[in-house]
């Protein structure tokens, strides 16, 4: 393989990609080459990656407890920290139990590999993550893609579809690239009258939604009827690692079977009770969410209301707002734009998203103010008049 003529290709198509050196790439405000930014990329969603008491819980830990986990979980790597926080993610989850994992997508993979096998049948999402799709493909399970929030389809396609070794329903709650929702309760439904295993991966929405912050499945009243509970503790909870939270034979199996989790070293102490003392801030102050909640609808709707194309979602809380610009080129071009006038916002392009839907992925979070929303929705709509004015420039 010629590396080099594949990078050109990249290049050429618009989907070249590379690493920048972002300082504070977690807080409002990000610097880059000397200059700083309004940061609407960070998925810091509560601001709980700076909050004291998540802080103080690390650098305790780090004196008390070092820092590394010294082997695998099932070696030496799981220790008290690793305990509490288990605990604490049950609690939170309404759940018997949970196990933690070193990464979000490594969750995933274990998650699935573990449940899924070559008689199963995995009945997945058209627009899930990433990481689920190559848990599918790692699997060696038959996958069915149904339609995006099609249950309809999904109902067809599990009365088509026969499973000898059982039935996997595998989706996002809160889909990353779109800021839509997962229908649990319909979902929830299908699940229990096909006797499917429902696996939910609520990355997005842990933290952000529900009366304590337990996700989605609370949103919707379902808090703990969700048989595969998985979500990731580096977004809205600002720490590192993922989780997966269920019954206690389901944990007892994956700490048995799910290879990801048994041949990797564990998460390292300071960050495990780092993450355990966010879940308690997700609790303690639920006026974080409320005003992370309100930045979303604001500049959701103000978006929406200037003609951009702003996937709809049926729940505005959601912190991720995609605007749809179409071509890679435009998508970048909007990002440069807004980068001149100081935003940092990027522009995702295929193979991320679908042919023809490239977009800007906006992210707000509880730490933005008020009047910075006002900035964006203010430069969006400078952007837009130049935008048309250019279109009927060329049309003249």
């Amino acid at each position: 393989m010629d590396l080099g003529r594949e990078l050109d290709a990249l290049r050429a198509r618009g989907r070249y990609r590379s690493l920048r050196v972002l300082a504070g790439g977690a807080r409002p405000w990000l610097e880059h080459q000397g200059r700083r930014y309004l940061n609407l990329s960070s998925s810091n969603y509560l601001g709980l990656a700076d909050h004291p008491r998540v802080i103080a819980a690390a650098v305790a830990s780090l004196y008390d407890e070092g820092l590394n986990a010294a082997g695998s979980c099932l070696i030496t790597g799981h220790g008290p920290a690793h305990a509490a926080l288990e605990a604490a993610i049950a609690q939170h989850q309404g759940t018997e139990a949970s196990v933690v994992f070193a990464a979000g997508y490594q969750t995933n993979l274990g998650v699935v590999t573990a449940l899924a096998g070559p008689d199963t049948v995995l009945f997945c999402d058209a627009l899930n993550h990433a990481s689920l799709i190559d848990a599918a493909r790692l699997s060696r399970a038959r996958v069915v893609v149904w339609r995006h929030r099609d249950v309809d389809h999904l109902r067809q396609c599990l009365n088509e579809v026969s499973a000898p070794g059982g039935r996997l329903i595998v989706t996002d709650g809160v889909f990353s690239m779109d800021g839509d929702v997962a229908p649990l309760p319909e979902l929830t439904e299908v699940a229990e009258a096909h006797g499917a295993l429902l696996v939910v991966d609520d990355a997005h929405g842990l933290g952000v939604l529900g009366k304590t912050g337990a996700g989605l499945a609370e949103y919707f009243g379902l808090r703990g009827r969700i048989p595969v509970a998985v979500a990731t503790l580096s977004k809205a909870v600002g720490a590192q690692g993922g989780f997966v939270a269920g019954s206690a034979t389901l944990v007892d199996y994956l700490v048995n079977r799910a290879r990801s989790f048994i041949f990797s070293s564990g998460l390292v102490a300071p960050v495990a009770r780092a993450a355990a003392a966010a879940l308690e801030v997700i609790q303690d102050e639920p006026e974080r969410r409320q005003r992370l909640g309100a930045y979303a609808r604001r500049l959701r709707r103000a978006l929406a209301d200037q003609g951009w194309q702003v996937v709809p979602t049926a729940v505005e809380e959601v912190p991720i707002v995609a605007v749809v610009v179409g071509s890679e080129g435009a998508a970048l071009s909007l990002m440069e734009q807004l980068r001149q006038a100081g935003i940092w916002a990027a522009a995702i392009r295929p193979p991320s998203v679908p042919e023809g839907t490239s977009r800007l992925r906006l992210t707000v979070t509880a730490d933005h103010r008020p009047e910075e929303i006002d900035w964006v929705i203010a430069e969006f709509w400078r952007i837009r008049q130049q935008w048309r004015e250019a279109q009927d420039g060329g049309g003249a």
